[in-house]
């Protein structure tokens, strides 16, 4: 077991096969930089108040069992994929910001925290290797900002947060539709593009909306005005969802 208890750097390591912690080990306190994981299985780790810049969590790597309480995963060079698998982890307050999921998968996981500019890409991504998966997982205690699912991301067997999202039901792209043709008769150039641009034309059909993302696109009330006159007949009423297909949000 490796406990670091007084605030430390790392930098530049390679785990693979060869060089992964054992299994138990904790790590507490560590600030990571360019952490490349690669080629190897990591079981029942823990990391405790730990900070990831720059790290590469998903070259042929898998997670089972594995704990993160209180870190910080940061900077667009941090990556969970393109061939990461997180089987049964449990991601507890922590914060994952301008990271990249792409290739990601999270199966049986609990993530708890702050998902802050994110972008997560469904099955109808063209290039496979960007998909991000989430099987059986707990989003509830998750707070989504400025975070997009975008490409059919399958979200049927997620518990999304019960609250500080809304849910809309884009089934044969009838919401997206609705908001272009708002947009054809609008008079105002920035309206226009906002109601465009909103919902992209790409197969998601539960589209999933937080206030800063909302906030960014819909930058004038005119523009939220014509979406809240819209989006009443799309949008979903529910508490918590949990394994539950779209047709029964409805």
């Amino acid at each position: 077991m490796s406990i670091r208890r007084t605030r430390v750097s790392i930098n530049r390591e390679r785990w693979n096969a060869s060089s992964t912690p054992a299994e138990g080990s904790v790590f507490e306190n560590v600030d990571f930089d360019e952490l490349i994981i690669q080629n190897t299985v990591l079981r029942r780790i823990s990391f405790v108040n730990c900070r990831f810049k720059h790290c590469r969590f998903g070259f042929n790597a898998r997670y089972e069992d594995c704990v993160w309480e209180s870190c910080k995963f940061t900077s667009q060079h941090t990556s969970f994929g393109p061939t990461g698998t997180f089987e049964r982890c449990i991601f507890t307050r922590c914060l994952i910001q301008s990271c990249s999921v792409d290739g990601a998968s999270f199966n049986n996981c609990s993530i708890g925290g702050t998902f802050k500019h994110l972008t997560i890409r469904g099955e109808q991504a063209r290039d496979p290797e960007v998909v991000c998966r989430f099987t059986n997982c707990d989003l509830s205690q998750t707070t989504l900002s400025d975070t997009c699912f975008i490409l059919g991301v399958e979200l049927d067997s997620v518990n999304l947060p019960a609250t500080g999202i809304r849910l809309f039901n884009n089934q044969d792209e009838r919401l997206r539709l609705e908001l272009l043709a708002a947009a054809r008769i609008s008079d105002h150039k920035k309206v226009s593009s906002a109601l465009e641009c909103l919902i992209p034309a790409d197969g998601q059909r539960l589209v999933v909306l937080d206030p800063d993302y909302m906030n960014s696109m819909l930058d004038t009330q005119e523009s939220l005005r014509v979406f809240n006159e819209i989006a009443p007949r799309h949008e979903i009423s529910r508490g918590t969802l949990v394994n539950t297909s779209l047709p029964h949000y409805l």
